[in-house]
């Protein structure tokens, strides 16, 4: 059975989760815990502790945003269905994992302020590494997830083929730098610039939705 067009309300909701997944996503990564990494574990346990408010905020807010995750995977696959409803169904599946792997790893920035809270800077240390490792793994099933909905999008009718490229890009941009993290940390810091390129590619995608959607 042929899959039913999207409708504009349905274009609108995707852009709305879409935008609220990059601007928590975003939030809790360079306000709350990117400042944390250049730290000593002491220094970052202090300020896990200080902070322990935005902390706990940032833990809520990556919970939001994987909720969000989830529904834009669905909302997704209707759209990009009329392309290929086997690829879209597949490009659902590595979000949705991806989603299951990001909330799991909460518990590793729950596990590190409970740690700074007992006064172990060390282990507290340690669950933040944990937890920016766990993050990049489960960038790897989104950045495949990325690459099958760029060409998707290069073959659908409502987007732009220059919008499909630049998604394909950020999927390279998130293999690359997860695959970096595994392989070399040292380079993986180095690489770090280049999610611009992902940041760009995700923002576009999320105003063409918005803008189809009214």
């Amino acid at each position: 059975m042929h899959p039913l067009p999207p409708t504009p309300a349905l274009y609108r909701a995707a852009g709305l989760l879409y935008l609220t997944i990059i601007f928590l996503g975003l939030t809790s990564e360079l306000i709350v815990r990117a400042p944390l990494q250049s730290l000593t574990p002491a220094d970052m346990a202090q300020r896990i502790v200080e902070t322990e408010m935005s902390f706990r905020l940032s833990m809520a807010a990556d919970t939001v945003m994987i909720m969000a995750d989830v529904g834009l995977a669905a909302l997704l696959f209707v759209i990009l269905a009329p392309v290929s409803v086997g690829l879209a169904a597949v490009a659902a599946v590595f979000r949705l994992i991806q989603a299951v792997i990001i909330a799991g790893n909460l518990a590793h920035q729950e596990a590190a302020l409970i740690w700074a809270s007992e006064g172990e800077p060390g282990l507290a240390a340690t669950a933040m590494q944990l937890h920016a490792s766990g993050y990049d793994h489960g960038l790897i099933f989104f950045g495949i997830n990325a690459l099958i909905v760029g060409w998707l999008l290069t073959r659908h009718e409502s987007f732009a083929r220059l919008l499909g490229g630049l998604m394909g890009l950020a999927g390279v941009t998130y293999l690359t730098g997860s695959t970096l993290r595994i392989l070399n940390p040292d380079l993986a810091q180095v690489f770090q610039p280049a999610y611009l390129i992902a940041i760009i590619a995700e923002t576009a995608f999320m105003i063409a939705l918005l803008r189809h959607g009214w």
